[in-house]
């Protein structure tokens, strides 16, 4: 059997999957905001991604079970696009913390994270108005 990028093994796809640039992010978005989240949200949430780059990391993890996509109609009947995690991934929440944990303290530990400019960091989120780390 034949998992993500053509590996026989279930644990290296699944860490080919978390390995690209913004699964991690996306998918900590989607598990902290406790519900589904529009397209623009998670982009504002994250601050730093493209719009071209949020698309295709919510299509990857759509084709890898990891995300799922819902059409939902407002109370004006406007129609509208919204993503959440699905069961599978709801599996990586505690693994997805851990690895944000792990993140954050080689970061202080080698001192790499010593901008005085927070909100100029790649690692800062306009939306929330903090690190991403912390």
């Amino acid at each position: 059997m034949a998992y993500q990028n053509g590996t026989a093994c279930p644990t290296l796809s699944l860490f080919h999957i978390l390995g690209e640039r913004w699964s991690i992010p996306v998918i900590e978005i989607l598990y902290s905001s406790k519900s589904n989240m529009q397209f623009n949200s998670i982009l504002e949430e994250i601050g730093n991604i493209t719009p071209k780059n949020l698309s295709g990391c919510l299509k990857s993890l759509m084709e890898s079970g990891i995300v799922e996509r819902h059409i939902v109609t407002h109370l004006n009947g406007a129609q509208g696009t919204e993503y959440g995690l699905t069961q599978n991934g709801r599996l990586l929440e505690k693994y997805v913390i851990e690895i944000k944990d792990i993140g954050a303290k080689w970061y202080r530990l080698s001192n790499v994270c010593s901008n005085k400019k927070c909100s100029e960091c790649p690692l800062f989120s306009k939306y929330r108005n903090a690190c991403m780390l912390a």
